[in-house]
């Protein structure tokens, strides 16, 4: 895939938030509904699959991530 996970957040049981760190140095956050039963499991297609959220939103969720934000 070629990006590292870099954190996984829970906005409900069944919406997932994860970011992850692009080849380039770059960093985004993708949401995605999720069955909820094992979050680690589940982050891959969030990951995958997810829509991407926009910079505000996701700087807000994960605020230790430092860099620049995906276009």
């Amino acid at each position: 895939m070629g990006s590292t996970r870099i954190g996984i957040r829970a906005l409900d049981v069944n919406v997932l938030v994860v970011a992850v760190r692009r080849v380039e140095g770059t960093w985004c956050a993708y949401i995605k509904n999720v069955p909820g039963d094992n979050y680690e499991a589940e982050a891959d297609k969030v990951q995958r699959l997810g829509s991407k959220l926009p910079a505000y939103v996701a700087r807000c969720l994960f605020p230790f991530v430092e860099g620049v934000y995906a276009k």
